[in-house]
């Protein structure tokens, strides 16, 4: 469980910060509202396939509550529109403050609908990303020493370990999809925020630099959008005792979805979907 927590604690964070990195905002206003039109077709596309499955296509209410990953898609819609006009009227280190403040704040409105909380918890990191951009702040971090970093990350490691012993569930707020049902939520988003961010930058600096992992790195939009229809069955799959539950095991078959989504990807059906539109 405390393996589990920790990972929950920096990987959404890290993914949506390296979105934030990539973000263009250089751009001009028709290529944003084109990029993000596009992204919102692929959103609608894969949610409109979640919801055939699930037999809840009928339910109009449930266009509203993005089906299991799409949440990201639909955020990346609001973060990115967020993030390019912001930047036009203010300072990015004020961007920062204001996306923290709306991250904190957002945890005493009692809703979700449209992925509301988790586009306001995450806010931050895609606006931080942003910054390490147009500052340059990446290469300061490849000079910190390996060590440092170690050190930096050890107490959140014991936070987290601590909030475990007390038998603290901390793991809804890093998933960011809650809101606070005590004020002492408030001090462990903040927390979240500050330790995601420390242990985010810190994987990157001991992150080696791989031709292979570059290569396949532009795959993530597939396998993002593709793993959890393998997930879903293979979790039941492995609540039955059909599977075993060990971690070799659980590499193997990740192994084996990343394969199969790769392979998914290449196939024009698949492409179709990923790119419902396309505006010249």
């Amino acid at each position: 469980m405390i393996v589990k927590t920790f990972i929950f604690s920096f990987h959404m964070p890290l993914f949506v910060i390296i979105s934030g990195y990539f973000c263009n905002i250089s751009c001009s206003t028709s290529n944003m509202i084109k990029r993000v039109t596009e992204i919102f077709a692929t959103f609608l596309a894969f949610q409109i396939i979640r919801l055939c499955i699930s037999g809840n296509i009928s339910n109009l209410s449930s266009f509203l509550y993005p089906q299991y990953t799409l949440w990201y898609l639909l955020c990346l819609v609001y973060w990115r529109i967020f993030y390019y006009f912001t930047s036009k009227k203010i300072s990015l280190s004020l961007i920062i403050s204001i996306s923290i403040i709306i991250s904190l704040c957002s945890g005493f409105i009692n809703t979700n609908i449209l992925s509301f909380q988790r586009a306001c918890s995450f806010l931050p990191f895609f606006v931080i990303g942003g910054y390490l951009r147009s500052n340059g702040l990446l290469k300061k971090i490849d000079e910190l020493k390996t060590s440092l970093c170690i050190i930096g990350v050890f107490p959140f490691i014991v936070y987290i370990i601590l909030n475990n012993y007390f038998d603290v569930s901390i793991q809804a707020l890093f998933n960011g999809n809650k809101s606070y049902s005590t004020s002492f939520d408030l001090i462990n988003r903040l927390i979240w925020l500050i330790s995601s961010l420390v242990i985010s930058l810190c994987i990157y600096k001991i992150t080696p630099d791989n031709k292979i992992l570059a290569k396949y790195g532009g795959c993530t939009l597939v396998v993002y959008l593709f793993h959890s229809f393998f997930t879903q069955s293979i979790g039941k799959l492995i609540d039955a005792h059909y599977l075993p539950n060990d971690i070799f095991s659980n590499v193997a078959i990740s192994l084996l979805i990343f394969i199969f989504c790769i392979m998914i990807g290449k196939f024009k059906l698949a492409q179709r979907l990923i790119n419902p539109i396309k505006i010249k």
